[in-house]
Formats: C-alpha cells, sequence, structure tokens
C-alpha cells in the first residue's frame, strides 16, 4: 500500500491498527511511504501511523481490515451427457459452480481432456478410456481444491452410441412410394 502525507522523510516504521507495516520500500518523496500490510484481526476504521525521528502523527481513521471468507472449493451439479462409452471420446459439458482457475477434471480417476473452461460454471473436456461401469465421480480442481464426491457419470461397455439408426420409411413415405411404382408401371403398360 502507499500512503501519503507530508512529512516522511527518515520515517522509521508504519502501523495500521498496532500491525506493523512492512518491509519499508525505499521513499521517492517527503510525501509518500509503501510497505505491505501486516496480518490482523478484521476492523474498521483503523488508524495508520507513521513514525519519524520527529514522532508520529495524530490518530486517524483511514484503514479497514477485511474479514474475508477463503474461496471455497468447486462444486460439480451435473454432467451432459451423462453416460460414454467406456472407449472414451465422449464430449462432455459440465455445470456447477467455482470452475475458474480449473487445473483438471477427472471422471472416475480417468483424464477428461482438454480442458476448456467456459465460465465459473461450466466446462468442457473429452472423457479417455475407462473400465465400462459405474455411475463415478466427476471431480474438478482449481486451486482452492476439489469438490465433493459425486456419483453423476457412466462408461457404458456397449458401443451402441456409436452407431447411427439407419432411417426408416414411416407407412404414409410407404404408401406414396408404392402409389409411384404402381402409376410408373401402369404407364408402362399404356405405352
Amino acid at each position: 500500500m502507499t500512503i501519503r502525507g507530508t512529512g516522511f522523510t527518515g520515517a522509521t516504521s508504519v502501523t495500521i491498527g498496532g500491525a506493523t507495516c512492512t518491509p519499508p520500500f525505499p521513499q521517492s518523496s517527503d510525501s509518500y511511504y509503501s510497505c505491505t500490510t501486516g496480518a490482523r484481526a478484521a476492523g474498521n476504521s483503523l488508524s495508520v501511523e507513521v513514525t519519524t525521528p520527529s514522532g508520529t502523527n495524530a490518530p486517524n481513521t483511514l484503514y479497514t481490515y477485511a474479514d474475508v471468507a477463503p474461496t471455497p472449493a468447486p462444486t460439480v451439479a451435473a454432467i451432459s451427457p451423462a453416460e460414454g462409452p467406456s472407449a472414451g471420446g465422449q464430449a462432455v459439458t459440465i455445470s456447477g459452480s467455482g470452475f475458474t482457475g480449473a487445473t483438471a477434471v477427472t471422471i472416475g480417476g480417468s483424464a477428461c481432456v482438454p480442458l476448456t473452461v467456459i465460465s465459473d460454471s461450466a466446462i468442457s473436456c473429452s472423457t479417455t478410456p475407462h473400465a465400462a461401469g459405474g455411475p463415478f465421480s466427476v471431480d474438478v480442481t482449481t486451486p482452492e481444491g476439489t469438490n465433493e464426491p459425486n456419483a453423476l457419470y457412466i462408461y457404458s461397455a456397449s458401443a451402441a452410441t456409436d452407431i447411427q439408426a439407419i432411417p426408416t420409411l414411416s407407412e404414409w413415405s410407404l404408401w406414396v412410394l408404392m402409389t409411384l411404382m404402381l402409376l410408373v408401371t401402369l404407364r408402362r403398360r399404356q405405352g
């Protein structure tokens, strides 16, 4: 922090609410002093006091130490889709909170890569191979920690997710097709 005022030349200490502000950095002028705040219990309207060979300034109410709660670990609410092949390669989107700065995602202990943080509440990645089974825990790791275990994803042994359905004709389409074939056949006979 930088404290501005006058008469700071030769300052020997700075305290904020009684906590020492250290270390003192070289001063560039008689009108400011730079230092790093020390640890102290939360409180507001605290006095910033600069001591020089000439004395200490009068008490004031210039600084507040805030009681900042630690950032919580991420939470995972859902994954979409919630099932994919055990061979991996399934693109998934994970929703929850606290994802900013995420460094890793695992599903049942297997990495989900490449990791893309879409927002603080959404991450996308692709599964890697894992034995079939589940539901397994989807875990997001950030500098604040890893979410609580859950049971959200199933690795399926079935390759059915990789097979495209063969299109079928509806009864109406079939009727139209048969009528057209009949008309073509009749036309040929008449010709």
